[in-house]
């Protein structure tokens, strides 16, 4: 798999689990959905971010290798 299509699957999936969150938090409003949320839910968007760019970066650093070794 390349760094771009792992990059589209991985936003893809973030946009899938946020529209089944923004579902199920509309039937699930207790305690145990706001916990849920604090400990799961929020600490995903600034790790998808981080990652995204991390691939970015990788993929920055492997087109120059290439474009060196030809």
């Amino acid at each position: 798999m390349s760094l771009r299509t792992a990059q589209h699957r991985l936003t893809d999936a973030s946009r899938v689990l946020d529209q089944k969150w923004r579902v199920l938090r509309g039937v699930w409003r207790d305690e145990s959905a706001r916990a849920f949320e604090q400990d799961f839910i929020t600490p995903i968007d600034p790790a998808l971010r981080h990652a995204l760019s991390a691939i970015a970066r990788m993929s920055e650093v492997l087109e120059h290798a290439r474009s060196e070794c030809e």
